[in-house]
């Protein structure tokens, strides 16, 4: 059997986020029994539906379980570059195709309980190899010798090959990549796994920034910074607010005051005969009490801007 060789540097990043895995596991087998081969899928390439395929399965096999992951991506294998070997080795579209024994393409890997089969060469007719008789005998009889197998496949958003696969696999799980995806587009990749009728599970929501849920989604104690600095900015803003409204009021009481002065001028220009001189002095006492609030509120304003004074 052909040996297959996770990088040490691939091996450092998938211990890194271990603990993550793990929980995908674990979610997996809690979510029914008899769950053994499960299908993930993305809505388009490049969400790391392949890393996360290898990392689950890579946490499966570290938990004991003898694990078999599939590169069923035969259209565009990104994996030819996670695993690497030092002879040649066949895959899954030799075995299809009937070119090669599907012991040949059968890998163990420097991970126990890890085993691996990649794609192979790229096929003229994919969707009729994954489409044969051959590829869902294949899968009944690995279900004997595997406690779990994991299936790569290629973006259900693009072609259509992953709903093929998804209909002789257990469950499906789609991958996405955390504010790259429209929304419309994952419902309709949900919905598109869903019709296969085989259960899914739900949704991997990757490359997410694990730091902006952390604080209140600002990456630091308090949302804004520093210790504190959040209760400044929040006064300087009160500061700001009070010197706007200030400027308000003060402009607005003195357009007030031009208009009265405006309207007492003229009925104290008109004849004597018109208006008396009552209603005279009755303007002109009207025009003093806007003067009065004009100069209150220049003093509010100032006390706002500078409290001290």
């Amino acid at each position: 059997m052909a040996k297959l060789e996770l990088s040490q540097q691939r091996l450092n990043s998938v211990k890194k986020a271990e603990e993550y895995y793990n929980a995908l596991r674990t979610n997996i087998q809690l979510s029914g029994d008899g769950l053994k081969v499960i299908a993930l899928s993305s809505v388009r390439p490049g969400e790391g539906k392949s890393t996360t395929s290898t990392n689950i399965a890579w946490a499966f096999a570290r938990a004991g379980y003898k694990t078999l992951l599939i590169d069923a991506d035969i259209r565009n294998s990104v994996m030819s570059g996670v695993f690497k070997s030092r002879e040649k080795i066949t895959g899954l579209t030799d075995y299809l195709s009937g070119t090669k024994d599907l012991s040949h393409g059968l890998c163990e890997t420097n991970v126990e309980n890890l085993f691996v089969i990649q794609s192979g060469a790229v096929s003229p007719n994919p969707t009729a190899l994954l489409q044969s008789e051959k590829f869902e005998a294949m899968i009944e009889t690995l279900r004997k010798y595997f406690d779990y197998i994991i299936v790569d496949t290629a973006p259900i958003g693009v072609v259509i090959d992953a709903a093929i696969i998804v209909q002789k696999c257990d469950a499906s799980i789609l991958v996405t990549e955390a504010s790259a995806t429209k929304r419309r587009e994952v419902q309709k990749a949900k919905d598109q796994l869903e019709q296969t009728g085989t259960p899914f599970l739900g949704v991997i929501l990757n490359k997410f920034n694990i730091q902006l849920e952390k604080y209140g989604t600002y990456g630091t104690y308090g949302g804004y910074g520093n210790y504190g600095s959040y209760g400044k900015k929040i006064s300087r803003f009160r500061e700001k607010s009070m010197e706007g409204r200030g400027f308000y009021n003060v402009t607005l009481a003195f357009i007030q005051s031009i208009l009265v002065s405006i309207l007492a001028y003229i009925l104290i220009s008109v004849s004597e005969t018109e208006i008396v001189a009552k209603k005279r002095f009755l303007f002109c006492i009207f025009f003093i009490l806007q003067l009065s609030i004009s100069v209150a509120t220049v003093r509010i304003f100032l006390n706002a801007v500078n409290p001290s004074n």
